[in-house]
């Protein structure tokens, strides 16, 4: 019973979120996620380091233009949305800016094995399903030349 009244309540936060908030949408900047990590995974969101939780802040709004390139790379082909373009030299330049954006993120907040550290915070919880979709076998069929320079999921 309490397992489902704590699923009730995510699922009705999940839902505000997605509706959003006047013109902001709670999802947008994380709070479902620190939600989640204060709540269940404190280790994912430490309060008590104002230092790391700035980092792992920065790495999640920031991420944001890591998705914009991903939109037009990785979500078409995977089927969800058509490709931006036809004709190969701009699909070869939207994957260099995807390719490039995405190693400028982790050179920038992968220096250790997760972002801010050993353990993994909101902020790899949050581009984790990214990866894996950069990783899927239509993408790099599609883009037999693609190669980002990060580390492996495992």
């Amino acid at each position: 019973a309490i397992l489902r009244r704590e699923a009730a309540a995510a699922r009705d936060l999940l839902a505000k979120s997605l509706r959003g908030v006047g013109h902001r949408s709670p999802r947008q900047h994380g709070m479902l996620h620190r939600y989640l990590a204060l709540k269940y995974r404190k280790s994912a969101y430490p309060v008590d380091d104002e230092a790391l939780c700035g980092t792992i802040d920065f790495a999640c709004d920031s991420f944001a233009r890591v998705y914009k390139a991903h939109a037009q790379i990785v979500v078409p082909i995977l089927g969800f949305t058509p490709m931006p373009a036809d004709d190969a030299e701009t699909r070869a330049g939207l994957a260099k800016a995807y390719v490039d954006a995405m190693d400028k993120w982790c050179a920038v907040f992968l220096k250790k094995k997760f972002v801010g550290g050993d353990e993994p915070s909101i902020a790899d919880f949050k581009v984790a399903s990214f990866f894996a979709c950069a990783e899927h076998p239509a993408v790099k069929k599609n883009f037999p030349t693609y190669e980002v320079h990060r580390p492996r999921i495992t």
